[in-house]
């Protein structure tokens, strides 16, 4: 069994996972939990009954950090459609939602959008944008994360889609302050196993990238030699420049 460690606190260690319950989880698949930056709201992805589609973004709120969370409600049009909508993100204010959908008018199987929340307390969101080939491609393109790094002037999407070996790779692209791409995405080969696809799995893949905000902790899900299973969460760091 493999186990996350905590390497930036002393004689930390993490605590026994608990269940969030019926408000938030059913008896369908729930999965794909990003939690906003203040805590109080968690988006997941489920294909529970209520849904429009093969999965759809669900939201669930709390009032405090104590609070139990809320019902979980459906986010509605225009987020949600008949396709599958995945790997929901929100910008450090919560006033930008990303997400991956597969819905007619894509690039490709499945591309990532932004969309902008309309109201200052609500789950009210604008028509989806693309973000276009400077993102999407023919492939499909998920796991999208926003982070704003300490020093760098515009925010980041780190995400995967189909890299140089045929196989999932991890790619960063800096956004604006309404989410849309400010030149192409490059890979992150640091990140991305340079191997191509080996008989024991049926593709390698790395992906559903989550960053720290100081940019020195990377956790990533990937398909590759040295893990304990089919799919596995690894943990990449690094030093600030000069050290």
């Amino acid at each position: 069994m493999s186990s996350l460690l905590a390497d930036r606190f002393d004689n930390a260690e993490w605590s026994t996972p608990v269940n969030l319950g019926p408000m938030v989880n059913s008896s369908a698949v729930d999965a794909n939990a990003f939690l906003s930056p203040n805590e109080h709201e968690l988006l997941f992805v489920s294909s529970r009954t209520g849904g429009f589609g093969l999965q759809d973004i669900w939201v669930t709120h709390r009032q405090c950090l104590s609070c139990d969370w809320e019902a979980a409600v459906h986010l509605g049009p225009p987020i949600n459609t008949d396709a599958a909508e995945v790997s929901p993100t929100l910008s450090d204010d919560g006033k930008l939602l990303f997400f991956s959908s597969g819905r007619t008018g894509g690039l490709g199987g499945g591309d990532i959008y932004v969309s902008q929340r309309l109201s200052t307390d609500g789950d009210l969101w604008s028509d989806p944008v693309n973000l276009g080939p400077d993102v999407n491609s023919a492939g499909v393109e998920q796991g999208a994360y926003y982070v704003k790094l300490i020093g760098e002037e515009n925010a980041s999407l780190f995400f995967n889609r189909l890299g140089p070996t045929g196989t999932q790779d991890v790619y960063q692209v800096h956004v604006s302050n309404d989410g849309m791409p400010l030149g192409p995405a490059v890979l992150v080969p640091e990140l991305s196993d340079p191997a191509g696809p080996e008989q024991k799995v049926a593709v390698r893949t790395d992906g559903q990238p989550s960053l720290s905000r100081d940019g020195r902790t990377l956790i990533f899900t990937s398909i590759r030699d040295g893990g304990l299973g089919l799919q596995d969460l690894w943990m990449s760091t690094r030093s600030p420049a000069g050290q």
